[in-house]
């Protein structure tokens, strides 16, 4: 550098370069220096940086150790820069968990194996890594992690779904900053561990427990167990006779809606009996159903998907029933009703046996009263079908809610158990639809964010009351009125007539609920169900955004045994089984019949032979 001229305290300099065989060196710039007072400037030449010497078999020495960790380590190790394209630094056992050979070039998503079709997998994987990448550095910056299905493509290759899902893979990914320029371009650490043997022996263990649950239900109480699957029976072949219908009128939006409450009765009932295969495929083939019934067009091929689904919902059922039947004997097809501990027979022998006593009405009343608490069933008993259904429609349609039937010491017969079971399936329906207030009107009122929908049963001087409740949207008595007005089910004239209190009862009119979606009926149908089957009647109380109480009022009092009020010899005894106890009847020269509970021992061993043989107590 040469200086070019000096004047007060202003300095400038030349920056030049002299050429070989030019005598003139060559100005490559030119500074301006201003200084505070006078002063000589010395030029010193740049100190010189010199190069750390690297021992080379040292630097061999720690890429062989490093090269020994990367291998020893259980997971894979990839470098991919800012546009997710692999780099030259990777693992041989992400080669080998991902199925491929020469990564480097490749792109992220060409070694996971996502294919076109599933751009919201790619858009999510690339959206936060690219969040990821531009966040670097700012506190809270959490590394991302994922868990992934793949299917490499060596095993998609070979055309073949079967062997594909064979060699599935599940791989958890993790991601590391190493570096971000500038310019934008980063490099990203991609750690990928093969968490599928985690996998498989969690799904076994999955499966044991689902077997263990299946076979204590079934040890519990086998004649429930039958009679569920055989329910299960009837809906399948309800359900394939429904879709062989649909061939002739495929849109047909009520016999789909039917359709779809017949496959949530089946994945509810295998889901209460733990079949997970039958639950499995009747989920899916609700998706189908109800994909059509939300979506409106019926999508090429979809009456043979669903006929498909269908058939793999008879075979597994079938599997099943020869299952059951190994276990216990007992042949499903054949006992499909309900199998009451004391045989039917039994029964039968006791009211003939009675018939021909000639004995007053008013005693003869009292024996009818005993063979009425022989048919007798608790009240979980006897509406257990409809518990495990309610229970199976919340859990198959992610419904926020949760169902239980009150204890109750009231018992009820069978045949009126089984009625009834019917009605509060459907009310349930109602309610899960109609009544239920969103997560965010909750919220807003202070309520759990879980809906409670509850049974009770008790006895009042009309007769037997089943309540269900709910503490969801509730009903508001104007609004009844304008919707009645609305429907032109009733005239203005008529609705100011009727008291709030009265009012609400028109949401039973007929046409102010129609059957919907879910399937089902509608509030109307279920009253008319009621009457035609109980005898009885429904009424509804509510409140607005307070929940909603439908009561069912059946005329039917239960009778009380009368205490034996004097002692006499016995001149008839007649043995029975029911619900696990053994009893003795005794009946006295006055007609008096007096039942007591009795130990196995007690009961003669030709009566035991005899109850075996006929299936009234197991072998």
């Amino acid at each position: 550098m040469t200086q070019e001229n000096q004047k007060d305290s202003l300095k400038t300099y030349e920056l030049v370069k002299h050429v070989e065989g030019e005598e003139e060196p060559q100005v490559m710039a030119t500074v301006s220096i201003h200084l505070d007072e006078p002063c000589d400037l010395a030029l010193q030449p740049a100190p010189e940086i010199k190069e750390e010497s690297i021992d080379s078999e040292e630097f061999t020495e720690l890429q062989r150790k490093y090269g020994i960790l990367l291998t020893a380590l259980p997971v894979g190790v990839l470098v991919i820069n800012e546009n997710l394209i692999i780099g030259p630094e990777y693992t041989e056992i992400c080669e080998d968990i991902l199925g491929q050979s020469e990564l480097e070039g490749k792109s992220l998503f060409d070694i996971l194996n996502i294919s076109d079709d599933q751009e919201e997998i790619k858009k999510s994987i690339s959206n936060y890594l690219q969040s990821f990448i531009q966040t670097l550095g700012e506190p809270g910056t959490l590394n991302p992690q994922e868990i992934l299905d793949i299917i490499p493509p060596s095993a998609d290759d070979d055309g073949s779904d079967e062997i594909a899902q064979e060699n599935a893979r599940q791989i958890k990914i993790n991601y590391q900053m190493i570096s971000q320029a500038p310019d934008g371009s980063a490099q990203v650490m991609v750690i990928i561990e093969d968490i599928t043997p985690v996998k498989t022996v969690t799904e076994e263990v999955a499966r044991t427990e689902k077997k263990v649950q299946q076979l204590e239900a079934i040890a519990a109480d086998p004649d429930l167990y039958a009679e569920l699957v055989g329910e299960v029976i009837q809906c399948v072949n309800m359900a394939i006779d429904k879709s062989a219908n649909l061939s002739d009128n495929p849109e047909n939006k009520e016999s789909i809606a039917s359709l779809s409450l017949d496959i949530q009765k089946i994945a509810a009932l295998s889901s209460s009996f733990a079949e997970e295969r039958v639950f499995e495929t009747s989920q899916v083939l609700f998706d189908t159903i109800q994909h059509v019934i939300d979506g409106g067009e019926i999508p090429e091929g979809w009456r043979d998907r669903l006929n498909t689904y269908l058939n793999e919902l008879s075979e597994n059922i079938t599997h099943l029933s020869e299952y059951f039947q190994e276990l216990t004997g007992i042949d499903i097809q054949e006992n499909t009703d309900k199998k009451l501990k004391i045989l039917g027979s039994k029964l039968v022998q006791l009211s003939e046996t009675l018939n021909h006593v000639e004995i007053k009405e008013e005693e003869k009343s009292v024996l009818i009263n005993h063979i009425k608490e022989l048919k007798a069933v608790t009240v979980y008993e006897g509406l257990s079908r409809a518990e495990k259904i309610i229970q199976g429609i919340i859990e198959v349609t992610g419904e926020n809610a949760a169902f239980i039937i009150e204890e109750s010491d009231i018992l009820l017969d069978f045949s009126l158990a089984q009625k009834l079971n019917e009605p509060l399936i459907h009310l349930f329906l109602h309610i899960l639809r109609n009544n239920i207030d969103t997560p965010e009107d909750r919220f807003d009122r202070n309520k759990v964010e879980e809906a409670n929908i509850s049974v009770s049963i008790y006895e009042d001087e009309d007769g037997l009351v089943v309540e269900m409740s709910d503490d969801g949207e509730g009903l508001d008595p104007e609004t009844v009125k304008q919707t009645i007005v609305e429907k032109g089910i009733l005239t203005q004239e008529e609705v100011e007539e009727i008291s709030d209190d009265e009012c609400l009862d028109l949401i039973f009119k007929q046409g102010y609920y129609d059957t919907e979606s879910m399937g089902g009926m509608s509030l109307n149908q279920i009253q008319s169900l009621i009457g035609d089957e109980l005898g009885g009647d429904v009424f509804v109380d509510a409140e607005p955004a307070e929940g909603t109480n439908f009561m069912i009022k059946i005329p039917m009092k239960t009778e009380t045994l009368p205490e034996p009020t004097k002692e006499s010899t016995p001149v008839k005894q007649v043995y029975g089984f029911n619900a696990g106890f053994y009893y003795l009847f005794q009946i006295d020269s006055s007609g008096d019949c007096h039942a007591e509970k009795i130990d196995q021992d007690d009961v003669p061993d030709v009566v035991i032979q005899k109850w075996k043989k006929d299936g009234t107590i197991p072998e």
